[in-house]
């Protein structure tokens, strides 16, 4: 702009997308940050940094939907006069082991060079028009709000 002497529109605001800033607004989210038990915050926002990561529709949604037995639980650990687990509880133990088995660096270096697959033998790419792969089976797509909606709602 100053380089150029070019007249150029400035936006008005500027959007940091990365994982450490999306990890940043998750830890300051009210439940989160005001939450009493320090393992539940960590957990959550260790999850939602997965989510970021996460290079599987599939993964995802069992990421999300192990974080909404998290949240919206009322009790965790054993089922009382028994020893049977709470959802919460096997909840908390599957994201553990995702975040402990998990090397965010390798991950972040793997995710440059993907390319994702269509069907077999189909590779999508720039060029690809997202159009062209939907067809009369895949026509109920939904909003993202309604996508973890229906998860939460399970």
């Amino acid at each position: 702009l100053v380089v150029k002497k070019e007249f150029v529109e400035i936006p008005s605001c500027y959007l940091r997308n990365d994982v450490n800033h999306f990890i940043h607004l998750v830890s300051q989210w009210g439940p989160v940050k005001n939450s009493i038990y320090p393992s539940t915050k960590e957990i959550i926002t260790r999850a939602m940094g997965l989510l970021v990561v996460c290079s599987s529709i599939e993964n995802a949604e069992k990421i999300l939907e192990a974080l909404f037995d998290i949240i919206l639980s009322k009790y965790d650990g054993f089922v009382e006069n028994s020893e049977i687990f709470t959802p919460c509880y096997k909840a908390k133990q599957y994201l553990q082991s995702l975040i402990t088995s998990t090397n965010i660096t390798n991950i972040l270096e793997k995710t440059n060079n993907i390319e994702y697959q269509v069907e077999e033998g189909e590779n999508l790419t720039d060029t690809t028009s997202y159009n062209d792969i939907i067809d009369d089976d895949n026509i109920h797509i939904m909003t993202f709000k309604g996508w973890t909606q229906s998860i939460a709602d399970r």
